[in-house]
């Protein structure tokens, strides 16, 4: 039986958990596409843990964690592109190392060796140790605090709070990512949860910080580029970030065919992108899970740019002020309502304006000023939009059940890497 069980396994597709470094990030999604793996929203699910490319130093820790829940027998596969660091190989000294362009053959290959008992899993890399310290503490000298609350042989209670309610409730601190799949890599939430509901919340930072990208936008902060492949290059990031936020969703398949289609498109292919906004539409995705949910006030956008400040109808867009926007006739789209469905139409409309653009732009170019409108913002040599726009996550998910709270983070378009600089903890309660 355990051979039949065996066969079938090895035909069924690799079940993988990626962690990507910052500069990774757009290889990893991609894998999204791929035949043969299947990637996994948590380590539990999968046997095969994918690096991509070097981690940032605060997500080695995290990285960790995530290889020893993995399923035994559990393998690393590291696929270096190009990277030079010794984070990975230092801390994962037992990983396969994987160069090629593709890794999925390497994935494929690791993942039936194990299976087929021809490669041994991997040991735990951490130390078999209590969650936290317990023993001695309390009136038992078991960890707890009264009826409720402590740690318990190591493993938190819940504490007593008011709610907002008026009432005295039990809350529970978790701490979510800086690996959960639907938020932004880097970002760890430490929230206080009285059933679904957030009472408190802070939020740290673990992404390397750098303003230092590759990107094209970062790129045009020191020469001027060509606004057609930079507009082709911001309707691409939408879409990217549209695929990952349907994903979260629930809608896989509708988020792999907006992965695929922003690999496609070209300049002139607005109507494209206008169709996949009918096709939201038709499906629901801006109605009852995202009307009125995450609304930001402008009095509460200090420092805010992007479509973040243009969904809540800010007319702020430094396109304004390039003379190359201006004889193209570019004018700044806004929303009103300023919640996370205005944030996500925003978004797929600005996508459908830049390929306009990219199509009419013929051989202008813009940037070397120091200073470009990014797809999240304004991005400068010292700091990039996410900035202050992580600010906000703490006070705007305070009161809010765990999913809007989710669909709230996932509409700003958070990337840590450029969230800098930053306190340790920015934190916030009801």
């Amino acid at each position: 039986m355990s051979r039949v069980l065996s066969r079938i396994a090895l035909r069924a597709d690799a079940r993988v958990f990626c962690i990507a470094g910052s500069q990774s990030r757009d290889e990893a999604r991609l894998l999204r596409l791929a035949e043969g793996i299947h990637l996994t929203g948590t380590p539990r699910a999968a046997n095969v843990l994918l690096i991509a490319g070097e981690l940032d130093a605060g997500l080695i820790a995290p990285a960790l964690v995530a290889h020893d829940a993995l399923s035994p027998p559990r393998a690393t596969v590291w696929w270096r592109l190009d990277t030079e660091e010794a984070l990975v190989s230092k801390n994962f000294p037992n990983a396969f190392m994987e160069d090629d362009l593709d890794p999925v053959p390497a994935l494929r290959r690791v993942h039936e060796e194990l299976l087929a008992g021809q490669r041994e899993g991997e040991a735990p890399l951490l130390p078999d140790v209590e969650p936290a310290q317990w023993q001695g503490i309390g009136p038992y000298g078991q960890g707890g605090k009264g009826m409720t609350g402590g740690v318990p042989y190591g493993r938190p209670m819940a504490e007593r709070a008011d709610d907002r309610d008026g009432l005295k409730l039990d809350y529970l601190p978790v701490r979510i990512g800086p690996l959960f799949a639907p938020l932004p890599v880097g970002l760890a939430l430490d929230v206080k949860l009285q059933g679904d509901v957030i009472q408190g919340a802070a939020f740290e930072n673990l992404a390397d910080a750098s303003t230092d990208g590759t990107s094209i936008f970062h790129r045009a902060l020191r020469v001027a580029v060509l606004i057609r492949d930079l507009e082709l290059a911001r309707a691409r990031s939408h879409l990217e970030w549209l695929s990952d936020a349907v994903a979260v969703a629930g809608a896989a398949s509708l988020s792999e065919r907006i992965l695929r289609l922003a690999q496609q498109v070209a300049p002139g292919d607005g109507d494209a992108i206008r169709a996949v906004e009918r096709t939201l539409r038709r499906r629901g995705f801006f109605d009852w899970s995202m009307r009125g949910v995450g609304v930001l006030k402008t009095n509460a956008l200090e420092g805010v740019s992007g479509p973040v400040a243009r969904a809540s109808g800010l007319s702020i867009d430094a396109r304004t002020k390039e003379a190359a926007y201006e004889r193209l006739g570019f004018e700044p789209l806004t929303q009103d309502a300023g919640d996370a469905a205005a944030r996500w139409i925003q978004r797929v409309r600005e996508a459908a304006q830049a390929l306009d653009l990219a199509g009419q732009a013929g051989d202008e170019r813009t940037g070397g000023s120091g200073a470009i409108e990014s797809p999240r913002g304004l991005l400068t040599d010292g700091a990039g939009p996410s900035t202050a726009t992580a600010r906000l996550v703490p006070s705007l998910v305070v009161g809010m059940e765990f999913g809007e709270a989710v669909a709230t983070v996932v509409s700003l378009d958070l990337d840590m890497s450029e969230a800098q600089p930053l306190d340790n903890h920015v934190s916030a309660a009801s």
